[in-house]
């Protein structure tokens, strides 16, 4: 992947201001605080004996302006890690971002998950389902039901969103409750079109109109190939079909709980897996109702950020959720690893949620140097060279498009994290310079961590080189030295 062409700067430390707590046990001589000590080597403890899962939670009353999440040195080995900012206080608001992937697993005979019915999600007219779906065979052996509220006993049928034998995509709707005058939309373009494949995801947006104006109904259905966890403003769909049928409709106001892998009834049962699914009232309406597993923490329930509703897993439904790969397999006593990092857009968060997963740990024990958490701001133009950068009297200048530059202006007594792209090499002397003038006199030490070796190489006159694909990062505080670490791009 071709670097961003952009210089990056976070001129401040938020981890401060939130309130620290994490699932395991902190020894009193290393306490939480000390993630956000700026004093170097002066690190967290935290109690791993028989555990593989630590969880540090953050909170505050004020949202805050973020964009950029760092753990900075610390001795976790094997594992994975993920990160979650929330709208909320207590991780209780909307999910703003989750870094990593998490989908609900249903086995194709009972299991499903199911909210109650409330006046909002009985769609009685139009509606848009956007579901993303991994079926563990794209032509099954029977229809398979994503969506539904569809409740046979007591005619309490409203619609359902299926994949048939062929793997077409199918809804079907009944104006009051009975089997006798449902009316089906069916696809002849089928999953296979789409160049889905078995057990891989794919997005499928179905909007389902029932009176086009054109005295008949229409279902158009669109997909996407994009990864789950994309957000769903950012995805671009392709059509696949639109079928358009002679007749208007309307959808009856039924009893049943909203179901996500099956009908109400428990027929048609889905095999695989669905990382979201959302019904919106109207065309690209409002939403009334959003199954997404990454609000999942434990337990068989969770609720949704946007719709509110809580959701339950039956059956023997589960949800598997997933963080980003941590490798580092020679890690010894005494061998700190450096930055795991987080760029991502600014969100303006009260919370935040770290959890490492690990298969073992050095001394029953993980040790966190720093937590850094802040907002990047960027150059709106395209540098990526220190002589773009100046640094004077405390505060950077960053060129801007049309010849001037933003100025931002460096808290004496904050930490600061600058990310420079690297186009073949950099001058790290200028760099030097440069920062040795922004803390207003002092030393600035430039030091390399071993362990993040990646094709680092130094000459004699302080120029390192590395690999197009990756970034140099360089951190450093009021009064003490500068490291130097990279960080996959």
């Amino acid at each position: 992947m071709a670097l961003p062409d952009k210089f990056h700067l976070a001129a401040t430390n938020l981890a401060s201001e939130f309130t620290l707590t994490s699932s395991r046990t902190v020894s009193s001589d290393y306490p939480i605080a000390n993630l956000y000590d700026q004093r170097s080597g002066i690190f967290a403890a935290f109690d791993m004996t028989a555990q593989t899962a630590l969880n540090i939670y953050g909170t505050d009353a004020t949202a805050w302006d973020i964009n950029c999440l760092s753990l900075h040195n610390h001795t976790i080995t094997n594992g994975s890690w993920r990160v979650r900012l929330y709208s909320g206080e207590s991780q209780a608001g909307e999910l703003l971002y989750d870094s990593g992937s998490a989908y609900a697993d249903f086995d194709g005979t009972n299991d499903t998950s199911t909210t109650s019915d409330t006046a909002s999600n009985s769609v009685t007219g139009d509606f848009t389902a956007i579901v993303c779906i991994a079926l563990d065979d794209i032509t099954p052996a029977a229809t398979q039901a994503v969506f539904s509220k569809w409740e046979p006993t007591g005619n309490q049928r409203a619609f359902q969103v299926n994949i048939r034998t062929g793997g077409q995509i199918a809804v079907e709707s009944t104006p009051d409750g009975t089997s006798g005058s449902s009316v089906s939309c069916v696809t002849t373009s089928t999953l296979a079109t789409a160049a889905a494949a078995d057990g891989s995801p794919i997005w499928l947006k179905v909007d389902y109109d029932v009176n086009n104006g054109a005295s008949g109904r229409t279902m158009t259905v669109r997909y996407s190939l994009q990864p789950s966890t994309t957000d769903l403003e950012d995805l671009t769909w392709t059509t696949l079909q639109a079928i358009t049928q002679a007749g208007v409709t309307t959808i009856y106001d039924s009893t049943a709980a909203l179901t996500v892998a099956a009908l109400t009834s428990l027929s048609s049962p889905f095999a695989g897996q669905i990382y979201r699914a959302v019904l919106k009232n109207g065309i690209d309406g409002t939403t009334v109702s959003d199954f997404d597993p990454h609000r999942w923490t434990s337990g068989t329930t969770f609720g949704s950020s946007v719709s509110g509703e809580t959701w339950t897993l039956n059956n023997g439904a589960s949800v598997v959720a997933s963080g980003e790969s941590i490798e580092h397999p020679y890690a010894s006593a005494n061998n700190w690893k450096s930055n795991l990092s987080k760029w991502f857009d600014t969100v303006s968060a009260k919370s935040f949620q770290i959890d490492v997963t690990v298969s073992g740990t050095l001394n029953n024990q993980i040790l966190i140097d720093k937590l850094f958490l802040g907002e990047a701001i960027s150059a709106d133009s395209g540098q990526s060279r220190e002589s773009s950068v100046t640094i004077e009297d405390g505060s950077i200048q960053l060129p801007k498009a049309d010849g001037g530059t933003h100025t931002v202006t460096m808290p004496a007594s904050r930490r600061a994290l600058i990310d420079v792209p690297i186009m073949g090499q950099t001058d790290m002397e200028a760099i030097r310079a440069a920062l040795r003038t922004a803390k207003r006199g002092g030393d600035v030490l430039m030091t390399m961590d071993p362990n993040d070796a990646f094709g680092f190489k130094e000459a004699s006159t302080a120029v390192y080189r590395v690999a197009s694909d990756r970034q140099l990062v360089t951190t450093f505080y009021n009064n003490f030295p500068t490291r130097i670490a990279l960080r996959e791009n």
